[in-house]
């Protein structure tokens, strides 16, 4: 079984987790096609195995379930909970789902499982804790009825006696939720595997606990998507716990190999594995030392540095793997092309680079508006002062200033196109 992770003062009690890793990327035929939502449930499934310290067994992985299926696996943890319980155990369980949603329920290919249906399924098991987190569409809906908000962090310490319901969803009620090609995977999973990983240990235990997983996944979900397409998305979260403490999810300190990031390093990090999946993104503050839980692979690492690039390569054995500052070498951005579109341009930049850009854009332009608008006033000016010169002095005169003129005009032009290409020049190569 895998066993909750708890304070030293809460191990005369054992826990047992169970969980549900669900994930379809078939919504009906009015849906589109989801790429990445099977994976995220392997994702996840992965996450809890690692760091959870149980076995296969514990973990019910779906992928492209119809309803009934889901309903089924519902009914056999109620059964496997209610055995537990027998024996005396404390138990916890944990339902995921990836995939589509509307306003009412879960959209499981052809199939329907309303928001209340699925809430009563859960409600039947008798565990201690019930946590279910549905990264889809317009999820919030799940939530909204019971006070939900899309605030980061709930709960405060870890005393671990806290009995009860947690619901966490990817979105509000009226919002999309996204997954993207860059990390091969919905954006809020992607962030809550990231920070069940560590990335969210915010404190430095070594452990990874609810409110500091959804902390983490509600501040990186929503910065990664202010600038795309589907707007901003906030996740949201209801919850009706008593007792004190906090939930441990993972513990750090039981993963097979970690990658310790030392306190000097600073920057925008992302991790890849040998297949080049993207396993963990965070931002690492200076000052601050970092463990992630990986599985023994080659990782290559890339440290963005306020618009600067460095690299590092690492294998992970069994055991610890410690990884400072000094490890990284200079990396020389590779030569892309862009195919006109500056708004997919941009939301691929740092905030660093981005900003340089778009001052690099704006000079570009703005020479080129000094240079038409000169032109537009050289024309002008000139057809007035030859119109009323009357001698040949008066020609060579009205000459001169068009010259003066036109060289003003032309060299502040020039100018800032030159600025901007330059610019530009700096951030793209």
């Amino acid at each position: 079984m895998i066993p909750i992770l708890l304070t030293a003062v809460a191990l005369a009690a054992p826990t047992h987790r169970l969980a549900i890793v669900a994930g379809a990327n078939e919504g009906g035929d009015d849906r589109a096609t989801l790429q990445y939502a099977d994976d995220d449930a392997r994702q996840v499934a992965a996450v809890l195995l690692e760091l959870g310290g149980g076995a296969p067994d514990d973990i019910d992985l779906l992928l492209s379930p119809t309803a009934s299926e889901l309903r089924a696996a519902l009914a056999r943890l109620r059964e496997k909970v209610q055995t537990t319980n027998a024996l005396g155990r404390r138990t916890e369980v944990v339902v995921y789902y990836s995939g589509h949603s509307d306003e009412t329920g879960l959209l499981l290919g052809d199939d329907r499982f309303e928001f209340k249906d699925f809430k009563a399924s859960l409600l039947a098991v008798p565990a201690d804790v019930r946590i279910a987190i549905v990264d889809a569409c317009s999820s919030g809906a799940l939530v909204q009825t019971k006070g939900g908000v899309h605030q980061p962090g709930f709960l405060l310490d870890q005393a671990n006696d806290v009995s009860g319901n947690a619901f966490v969803t990817s979105s509000s009620a009226n919002e999309v939720a996204q997954e993207s090609e860059q990390v091969e995977g919905s954006f809020f999973t992607h962030f809550l595997v990231s920070g069940l990983r560590g990335a969210a240990d915010d404190d430095g235990d070594g452990q990874v606990t609810l409110s500091e997983a959804y902390r983490f996944a509600f501040d990186e979900t929503l910065s990664r998507t202010e600038r795309t397409l589907g707007g901003a998305q906030h996740a949201s979260y209801a919850f009706h716990l008593s007792g004190s403490g906090d939930i441990v999810l993972t513990d750090i300190r039981d993963t097979s190999a970690s990658l310790v990031l030392d306190e000097d390093m600073a920057g925008r990090l992302f991790v890849r594995d040998q297949r080049g999946r993207l396993a963990a993104e965070l931002t690492k503050e200076k000052g601050k030392p970092i463990v992630l839980g990986l599985p023994p692979d080659r990782y290559r690492l890339t440290l963005d540095r306020d618009g600067l690039l460095y690299g590092a390569e690492v294998e992970l054995h069994q055991g610890v793997s410690d990884l400072g500052a000094v490890a990284f070498s200079a990396l020389v951005p590779e030569d892309t092309a862009w195919r006109g579109g500056s708004t997919k341009a941009l939301q691929n930049t740092t905030p660093a680079a981005e900003k340089r850009l778009r001052n690099a854009l704006f000079l570009t332009s703005g020479g080129l508006l000094a240079v038409a608008g000169g032109s537009a006033i050289l024309a002008g000016n000139a057809k007035g002062r030859f119109q009323e010169a009357q001698t040949t002095e008066d020609l060579v005169h009205a000459q001169r200033q068009a010259n003066t003129l036109f060289g003003v005009m032309a060299g502040a032009g020039v100018t800032g196109i030159a600025s901007g290409v330059a610019g530009v020049l700096v951030v793209a190569f």
